[in-house]
């Protein structure tokens, strides 16, 4: 097995959370996956925004994204609603939009965090490692989204 490369995060150092944990208020969940949104972040990115809502970040060693088309960014939105739906969040109680989110994207599971907690706007990325994962004592994550979006 290759050797990690030495300016990624250690392993250990993942706040992982526990898959089921936001809420359990059904009106909660059908407003929080109508009204939530995917903004891409420049510090997943390895290619400039389309639409020039982020700089690329070369400096960071965040987990990178593929590149997708633009018109397949909806995929990603609708993707990211059908997690909240499926109960693949976190977060505490009281927030309109949970925390995190997960679905699979071409097989890897995918990571949402809130970005904007009045909005319900989020950014993702891949979690590269099983480590990674959340912990999913109920196993929601078997009904999480998969989706196939085409890499450019």
């Amino acid at each position: 097995m290759a050797k990690r490369p030495t300016f990624e995060r250690p392993l250990t150092d993942i706040k992982r959370s526990i898959v089921g944990s936001w809420t359990s208020d059904d009106q909660r969940v059908v407003l929080a996956s109508k009204k939530a949104f995917y903004r891409g972040s420049g510090r997943h990115k390895s290619y400039p925004s389309p639409s020039k809502e982020w700089v690329i970040n070369t400096k960071t060693d965040l987990a990178k994204c593929d590149k997708f088309s633009e018109k397949d960014w909806p995929k990603l939105q609708q993707t990211l609603r059908a997690a909240i739906r499926a109960g693949c969040t976190s977060g505490t109680s009281d927030d309109a939009f949970p925390f995190r989110a997960w679905a699979y994207i071409n097989n890897v599971l995918h990571e949402a965090r809130r970005t904007n907690t009045e909005t319900g706007e989020y950014h993702a990325f891949p979690l590269d490692y099983k480590e990674h994962h959340p912990q999913d004592p109920q196993n929601l994550l078997k009904k999480a989204p998969r989706v196939d979006i085409a890499v450019v």
